[in-house]
């Protein structure tokens, strides 16, 4: 036990749980998936997975990581689009491999795949390994989601390319119901009369609802370090695509990049001004620090905007800089009674985060 908790669909349980549980779900039906997958999408999951290879459009030679691959879905269509390359199939649970070895396409393409039972928070590959990086409805399934990206940012070449595909928020109201009625009442049934269990498909369900918007899972993207980052959302919101790019992959530069994105967030936030007015900062100072941080706010958080600037941007970075805030948040002596009043928020509303996860937070 740890005492961290995550979710394993609309159940809290210790982090240290999830992993194995998400194991059983998986190598329940593992003998069954594909067909499962056909019938509660009606083929559509296809669709979503030809478009993947649209936007991402193989190159030849290329190398790709496919995690939690499954029974090769992805990799398969990549090595095709490719013409040749070599793909990696990483999944946590070895019955799905064993099914994705079965399949017709994996003797055809035997020389140009590996099968690896991994974890997507502790990849068993070098820095620099691959030119592709993907996850295809997995990463809703993985304990931190944000530790998984940054293996990807990790094991990916400077160029290289993050893709994710993952079921999404429905901006309909009235469709999201339909779709809860037809997710909760038809898929756990499928998932009884087709693979002989219904619990798993209950937890596939719920464990979307669990998922993040597109907004909050794209800053999670761009907070593991990833450039250019996209989504696209198909098939009128039922699933998303999300993509990032790698310019810099050197520890040096990577710093210099986190300062550069911390005061675009502090800018585009407003942050930037709030504060120097608190401090009282000389205006050759105030001046010469938003005419640096002006040019790159499009590399800043958004952040929520329900939230008071420095809150706001405090909490868009991260655990590192959320530390920072409780911190100052109780010396009102340095950033002024008014701001460090808006900041105890951070000490009632988050919970605090030890020194270890700050540090993590800033070397990602």
């Amino acid at each position: 036990m740890t005492g961290k908790t995550t979710h394993f669909g609309f159940e809290e349980i210790d982090e240290t749980e999830k992993a194995g549980r998400v194991r059983g779900v998986f190598g329940s039906v593992a003998s069954r998936y594909d067909v499962m997958n056909d019938a509660m999408s009606l083929g559509i999951h296809r669709l979503w997975k030809d478009a993947m290879m649209d936007w991402l459009a193989p190159r030849p030679g290329s190398k790709l990581l496919d995690v939690a691959g499954g029974t090769g879905d992805i990799a398969f269509r990549f090595l095709k689009r490719a013409g040749h390359g070599h793909a990696t199939v990483v999944d946590l649970t070895e019955d799905m491999l064993v099914e994705g070895r079965k399949r017709a396409e994996a003797e055809q393409m035997a020389q140009n795949l590996d099968w690896l039972v991994g974890d997507a928070m502790s990849l068993p590959f070098e820095n620099n390994s691959f030119d592709v990086y993907t996850i295809s409805f997995g990463i809703r399934n993985v304990t931190r989601p944000e530790k998984a990206l940054s293996e990807a940012f990790r094991v990916l070449k400077p160029g290289g390319r993050l893709m994710v595909l993952e079921f999404s928020q429905i901006p309909n109201d009235l469709l999201q119901k339909a779709y809860d009625l037809y997710s909760f009442n038809v898929i756990p049934r499928l998932g009884q009369a087709i693979v002989g269990d219904r619990d798993s498909y209950q937890y596939l369900v719920e464990s979307i609802r669990q998922f993040p918007d597109q907004e909050t899972f794209l800053d999670m993207v761009r907070a593991a370090g990833f450039e250019q980052a996209k989504y696209r959302i198909i098939s009128m919101g039922f699933a998303c695509l999300y993509s990032g790019l790698i310019f810099l992959n050197m520890r040096v530069p990577h710093y210099i990049l986190r300062l550069i994105r911390t005061g675009a967030t502090l800018e585009r936030t407003g942050a930037m001004r709030q504060i120097m007015d608190a401090m009282e900062a000389p205006r050759l100072v105030r001046g010469t620090l938003r005419v640096l941080a002006w040019p790159f706010q499009w590399l800043g958080y958004k952040g929520d905007t329900s939230m008071t600037p420095t809150v706001r941007a405090l909490t868009a970075l991260g655990p590192a800089y959320i530390k920072f805030g409780q911190i100052f948040s109780t010396r009102p002596d340095i950033v002024g009674t008014e701001l460090a009043t808006e900041m105890r928020i951070l000490q009632d509303k988050l919970p605090p985060f030890s020194l270890d996860e700050a540090k993590q937070s800033l070397s990602q």
